[in-house]
Order: C-alpha cells, then structure tokens, then sequence
C-alpha cells in the first residue's frame, strides 16, 4: 500500500479537501480521506490565504522557546502537523513516532499558550514504524 499525505493540515468551518490517497502496489484497492464535512471534496491545493496562515503559525512557533524552531516552515519526515482555526486562535497538533503536542497560536499577537507535550514510552524492543518515506 503507498500513501500519499498531506503532512500538514488546516481545519476550519469551510474545510473540504483530499487529504491522503492510497493506492495499492499489490492487488487491488485505493481510497481516499477527507478533511471536513462535505460531499464534493477537491485535491489540496494551497492558495494564498493558506499560505499567509501557515507563515503567521510557523513565524509564532519559529519565536518560541517553549514549541521550539522549524527552519523553512519545515516539519520531520514522519511527522504530521494539523491546525484547527477557531475564532481568536489556531489550535495546533503535532504527532510523530515518539511525540504528541498540540498548544494554541493566538491570531491577533501570534503568542503560544497552553502548550502540552507528550513523549511515548517505548521499550528498547519497539521498532518504528514499519512503514518509509520515499522521495
């Protein structure tokens, strides 16, 4: 099975979009996921608005001591980002093999609050995931 996904994702009230396609290697089958509630979703496709947003957060997390930098608006391989517009702030997730965060993102001064981290215990047995990014 490949995926193809989208590492990061903006949820809001009009969101409607594809955001992974799988396609089977071996036999066959495919399917897709879609971010929000609608009946004709579209493949992403990140127009300006979008884009303003993403830099507003990654400029936010960028100025944290407490989140931490992601240099060119760059998340890790593996790594998946979703933000949740709400009215006065951006929640924002973040899940990886080994960490779970989510903090908001005020949209007017752009400061970090209620930040929570998580770090998954795994035993020396554990392997990642069996699964590999290819690009």
């Amino acid at each position: 099975m490949v995926e193809f996904r989208l590492s990061i994702t903006l949820a809001g009230s009009k969101s409607c979009y594809f955001d992974a396609v799988y396609e089977a290697l071996a036999g066959s089958g495919s399917g897709k996921s879609i971010q929000g509630e609608c009946e004709n979703p579209k493949f992403y496709k990140q127009t300006d608005a979008i884009k303003k947003k993403m830099d507003f957060i990654f400029n936010a997390i960028n100025k944290s001591d407490e989140i931490g930098h992601m240099p060119n608006s760059k998340i890790d391989e593996g790594t998946n980002m979703t933000i949740t517009e709400k009215l006065m702030y951006y929640y924002v997730e973040m899940s990886s093999w080994s960490t779970y965060s989510h903090y908001k993102v005020d949209k007017g001064s752009g400061k970090i609050s209620e930040a929570n981290h998580k770090h998954y215990a795994h035993s020396s047995e554990d392997e990642k995931p069996e699964w590999e990014i290819i690009k």
